[in-house]
């Protein structure tokens, strides 16, 4: 599977276990900027802590992983190339993503550009660190960046100065910036229905604290929610309407609740450092089958030298399909193997050579179809592992890998696996 997709589906995951964490432990709690700080890290973390094993080196400098490159499998009846087979569906896969994430962009951009079109459109009156957009189109209220965009007849009668009051505090949090970083991770996580509560969450949380606000201001609480009930948030054009969804009756029951206990507090403290430890320890896992090493120098190139990591990578003759499709051709499954109905697994180990030709092919490992360590007979493991060596050292030539502009020798590991279906 290509890298950018596990990318994406561990950062889902990622997202969907601190939702979980978020809605067991934090939504009904009245720690409104601490559930907002969780949020904000939440999403950060679930860039991040997927991309983890990019970066970090876990090993000893001096070791190295193997190039690995796909699993073949074969079967009793006939040799099948399982990577050539997922190769179209990686391209609709990629083909589906990258449209989702370029309708659900669009849409992000046109809501904005939309917003920026009203203030064109509109009446513009600046008083300190807030732009006032006035136009009779904005009945219900809303706010974007440092711009609150209003009707005259709201802005001018004081009675609706706690209508003002509550949009400033979004405006001075900068709750459009949660919003707009959402959207973002929604673009990429189009598919992932976590991603879109993320965006709900968040303008839940802002709603809470600018009622919060408000009310500490000294505004008649009854007073405040009767303007509710007939004045719910106003809404942006394009995918930007989540910026203010109604939560009426949720915000009624907030505003009423006490506040909570501070001990719970400390204990949602605690949660973030051991998630994102049980995360750190999730994306920096390796594979079984990555789990051979090999010793490599890190000094400057020598002409005897084999390497795993080249500025310059080998190149089939015709490409990763062709290789795939000439071992496939290349093997017969052993006829003991298949009279005994033994499955395994084989790790060839070969090098290509700084003229470009395959040498030094051996066996690395004997497992198991799931990568683990299995015991065979002799014969059968002679059968095995001479069917598999045989294949690789029909290859065609190779152009050669270079480090540093100097061709080099190059270490592969290719798994074959044997399955009697």
């Amino acid at each position: 599977m290509t890298t950018w997709i596990i990318y994406i589906m561990e950062s889902g995951v990622t997202l969907m276990f601190f939702w979980m964490v978020y809605w067991l432990f934090l939504r009904n709690e009245t720690f409104f900027k601490l559930n907002r700080l969780f949020l904000q890290l939440s999403l950060v973390l679930a860039l991040i802590i997927p991309a983890l094993d990019w970066f970090l080196t876990i090993q000893n400098t001096q070791n190295v992983p193997v190039i690995l490159l796909d699993t073949i499998v074969v079967t009793a009846q006939h040799a099948e190339n399982q990577t050539i087979a997922m190769v179209n569906k990686f391209q609709w896969i990629t083909f589906v993503y990258v449209l989702g994430v370029a309708i659900s962009l669009a849409l992000l951009i046109y809501g904005i550009i939309s917003i920026f079109w009203l203030i064109r459109k509109s009446t513009i009156i600046k008083n300190h660190h807030y732009v006032y957009v006035l136009h009779e189109r904005f009945t219900k209220p809303f706010s974007f960046l440092n711009y609150i965009f209003i009707d005259s007849y709201t802005y001018c009668d004081k009675k609706y100065a706690h209508v003002l009051a509550h949009e400033q505090v979004h405006v001075r949090q900068k709750h459009s910036i949660d919003l707009i970083f959402s959207g973002l991770i929604t673009v990429i996580q189009w598919f992932n229905p976590f991603a879109w509560l993320y965006r709900k969450a968040f303008s839940e949380i802002h709603e809470f604290l600018a009622d919060r606000e408000v009310l500490r201001k000294g505004v008649n609480p009854a007073r405040y929610k009767h303007s509710l009930v007939y004045s719910t948030s106003g809404f942006l054009p394009g995918s930007l309407s989540f910026f203010n969804v109604s939560f009426t009756k949720r915000r009624f029951k907030m505003m009423s609740r006490m506040n909570s206990p501070k001990s719970k507090a400390l204990k949602v403290l605690l949660l973030l450092p051991v998630v994102s430890l049980m995360f750190f320890v999730f994306a920096c896992s390796s594979d079984q089958e990555q789990e051979i090493m090999v010793e490599q120098s890190n000094q400057d190139v020598k002409s005897d030298s084999i390497y795993t990591i080249v500025d310059q990578p080998p190149e089939y003759t015709g490409g990763m399909s062709a290789l795939f499709e000439d071992v496939q051709n290349g093997i017969v499954f052993p006829d003991i193997v298949k009279e005994a109905g033994i499955q395994g697994k084989v790790f060839v180990s070969f090098v290509i050579g700084k003229n470009g030709s395959v040498k030094d092919v051996s066996i690395a490992k004997l497992t198991d179809l799931d990568g683990n360590t299995a015991s065979f007979n002799q014969a059968i493991e002679d059968a095995l592992k001479t069917a598999s060596v045989e294949a690789v050292s029909k290859l065609n030539e190779w152009s050669p890998g270079e480090k540093g502009g100097v061709p080099v020798n190059v270490k592969y590991i290719i798994p074959i696996a044997f399955k009697l279906n």
